[in-house]
């Protein structure tokens, strides 16, 4: 887990409560769906230490990845009118800050592209909102930077194939708890306040497999802000030769239970790359030609 992901989980509550605010994205029925149940009480369980390097060691090889994908999603605009988008897209990911994501409708075209590299992050709105927001890493979380409809980092994070730091004692800080009704290591990692400590994020690993079928992030009530349900885990594939050793979800189902947002991505045989994907030019800024009416950069007062 890189510097990066860790500090854009302190900014998931403030750009959460924006996309609410000015596009609530992703609503669909049935909401809050969840059928998981996988209870474990007789067996063994391992300690934080060893949950950790198992989940490192499957996500090492996991350096890049590449996938096409299709999605579902039904997006609100601030007048809580409902438009269904599905279609298909694309993802790609280098370690360990640069990812990028695009959502394309049959009828719409182009709906949403997301994206991050180490020094700035960005988010393109399509057709009817035609804006694209972006800003720069080294502002995230300060005074002067504004807010972002849909944090681009959001589903990056959610991807869970990062290496984990196994400091146990440096924040935000890891507590491993095991929970036997539904058969899973919920590690959260923590913050310590001004007056106590706040959980930021949680992870829910499956106790047989230490593979995340649950991320959960916390707002600073202590709300859950963002549940996403991880499933239909796959090796990833290479141009050539066998797949790698570690394993990602395929499906990716998340949901903001405050507004009832909702979105569904299922990948289509997730690889490391192919041929010359993931491309460098994905994770470039691409603020001189966004191909949108308005561009707004949310930490402009910052300074130059």
């Amino acid at each position: 887990m890189s510097r990066y992901e860790l500090t854009s989980t302190l900014r998931t509550a403030r750009a959460i409560a924006c996309t609410i605010a000015v596009l609530t994205v992703f609503g669909c029925v049935p909401k809050n769906a969840d059928t998981r149940r996988n209870t474990y009480f007789a067996g063994p369980t391992e300690p934080l230490s060893v949950l950790v390097n198992t989940v490192n060691k499957n996500n090492a090889p996991i350096a890049s990845l590449w996938s096409r994908l299709s999605f579902q999603a039904w997006i609100y605009d601030d007048n809580k009118k409902e438009t269904y988008a599905s279609g298909d897209g694309n993802l790609q990911y280098r370690r360990p800050e640069d990812f990028w994501l695009r959502l394309n409708d049959a009828a719409f075209g182009e709906v949403l592209t997301l994206g991050t590299n180490p020094d700035q992050y960005w988010l393109i709105v399509k057709p009817s909102v035609d804006t694209m927001w972006w800003g720069r890493t080294q502002y995230i979380g300060t005074a002067c930077a504004g807010q972002m409809p849909i944090d681009p980092t959001l589903v990056a994070q959610v991807l869970g194939v990062g290496q984990i730091p196994t400091n146990f004692l440096d924040e935000p800080v890891p507590i491993l708890r095991f929970n036997n009704d539904e058969g899973v290591y919920a590690v959260s990692w923590n913050v310590r306040l001004a007056n106590g400590w706040a959980a930021q994020r949680e992870v829910w690993y499956d106790h047989e497999t230490k593979l995340p079928v649950r991320v959960l992030l916390y707002g600073d009530k202590g709300r859950v802000l963002l549940r996403a349900n991880l499933g239909g885990h796959q090796s990833v594939k290479t141009d050539k030769g066998p797949d790698v050793p570690g394993k990602i979800a395929t499906t990716y189902d998340l949901s903001f239970p405050d507004s009832g947002s909702h979105i569904i991505l299922r990948l289509d045989a997730p690889a490391v790359s192919r041929g010359e994907f993931p491309k460098d030019s994905a994770f470039v800024l691409p603020v001189k030609r966004p191909g949108v009416k308005k561009v707004i950069q949310i930490d402009e007062a910052c300074g130059p």
